[in-house]
Order: C-alpha cells, then sequence, then structure tokens
C-alpha cells in the first residue's frame, strides 16, 4: 500500500484511505483495508512542523469509522489548515468520520461528481440477545453494582434506561461533529433535522448546494490552487 504521507518540494498528501480505525491490527488493514487514525494524526503532525511543506491535499476515500480521539484529529487538520494551504479531495467517498476530518482542510473538492460526501452522524449497536437466550433454554444473570453496568452484555434485555444512557453519548459525540463541521464549513446548516444532518451522504451537486463541498477538481488541479494560495500569501507576508 502507499505511504500515508507524501512529499514532493513544498507539497504534501495525505492518503485516508478505507475505514478509519485508531488502532487497527493486521487483520483489520489486510482484510478491511482499515486506515490508523494514529499514523493519520502522525503525518499531520510531521507537515505542520516541516517548514519545507506549504501545501497540503489530503486524499480521501473513506466511509468513516470509529470515533475514538477524531475530534483531535479534526483540531490538528482545523490548526494546520491556519499554518499552511489545505484542501480535501472526495476520491469516491468522503464520509462520517472522514468528511469529520476532511471538512477541517481550507476546501473541499471532489474528483467526480457521482462521489459520495456527508453521512454526518453518529451511530451505535445494542443488541438485545434475551430472547436468543431464552429460546435456547438459558437464563442469564447479571450480578452487577448499578443498573447500567454491563449493559449489552450477551443474554441480557436491553432497559430503556441503557438506551437512554447510551444515546446521550451518542448526542455529545455528534455534537463535537457537528461543531467542527459548522467551524469547518459555515455555509452549512448543521441544526438537528437539517438535510446536511440527515446522516445520507450527497453526490457532488447536492453537497454543492448544502454547503459540504467547493467543486470538482483532479488532484493537480487541487494541487496547482494550492499553489496559487500558497504564493498569495508569501507576497502578502512580503508586503
Amino acid at each position: 500500500a502507499a505511504p500515508i504521507l507524501q512529499k514532493e518540494g513544498n507539497r504534501a498528501m495525505i492518503s485516508i484511505n478505507g475505514p478509519m480505525m485508531f488502532n487497527p491490527g493486521l487483520f483489520e488493514q489486510v482484510v478491511f483495508g482499515a486506515a490508523s487514525t494514529q499514523e493519520i494524526m502522525a503525518a499531520v503532525q510531521d507537515v505542520s512542523q516541516d517548514s519545507s511543506i506549504d501545501s497540503v491535499l489530503f486524499k480521501i476515500n473513506s466511509p468513516g469509522g470509529e470515533a475514538r480521539q477524531m475530534h483531535i484529529l479534526a483540531d490538528q487538520v482545523k490548526s494546520l489548515s491556519g499554518m499552511k494551504q489545505t484542501a480535501a479531495l472526495n476520491t469516491g467517498m468522503m464520509a462520517s468520520a472522514a468528511y469529520y476530518v476532511g471538512s477541517q482542510a481550507g476546501k473541499v473538492f471532489s474528483s467526480d461528481k457521482f462521489n459520495e460526501t456527508g453521512s454526518i452522524g453518529t451511530v451505535t449497536v445494542m443488541a438485545d440477545q434475551s430472547e436468543a437466550a431464552k429460546m435456547a433454554g438459558i437464563k442469564v444473570i447479571k450480578i452487577a453494582t448499578g443498573p447500567l453496568k454491563g449493559a449489552g452484555m450477551t443474554g441480557t434485555a436491553i432497559t430503556a434506561d441503557m438506551v437512554e444512557s447510551v444515546q446521550a453519548k451518542v448526542n455529545q459525540l455528534q455534537e463535537g461533529f457537528s461543531n467542527a463541521v459548522e467551524r469547518g464549513r459555515p455555509n452549512a446548516d448543521m441544526q438537528d433535522g437539517s438535510e446536511a444532518r440527515s446522516g445520507q451522504s450527497f453526490f457532488q451537486a447536492d453537497a454543492e448546494r448544502l454547503g459540504l463541498s467547493d467543486g470538482i477538481k483532479s488532484m493537480e488541479e487541487v494541487f496547482n490552487f494550492l499553489d496559487q494560495g500558497s504564493q498569495a500569501a508569501k507576497l502578502r507576508r512580503s508586503i
């Protein structure tokens, strides 16, 4: 696989391909093509400290992934965007956690009109296997120090209190996600119930309409765009 970070002259490219996991093992990397959030964070840190790099392209083709420390990575990308010229290029899909990160670049582009962008939302699953255990003739007795301890253990029932507790955590995670997108994409409506917040991904025309993307460009066109911005910034500093 190509390295996550590639540098050439004053340009750098950070590739995010596949589902994002904080610390994927070899199995997840080989079988699912998982991308390591830790490695992406290290790449962002690297280019942030490299004074020879003026332009950074985030090349993204990912359905999203784990929420773990995604807010830290998003903050890193936003900070980098304040130091250097940055853009995110959707080369197939920039969804959920991948859009969380990509939205913090200076611009968001797509390589094709049918690439999918968005899927802004947070989701988890709880499996109530109590009926399956009952049908198998198994009676599971949970012994715990509180009603929410051991929530979701195999064979136990999922109560309304458990669902409420997990929903509160999902809402907290989503608040950080929405706030980050609103920060990076101020024209996007991040109010609860908005079309952009529906959880669906969008083809390019709708992504632009909703303020989630800035247009269609090839990789070289994006780099040329970033180079122009870098030259303009240097000129402003020299005046």
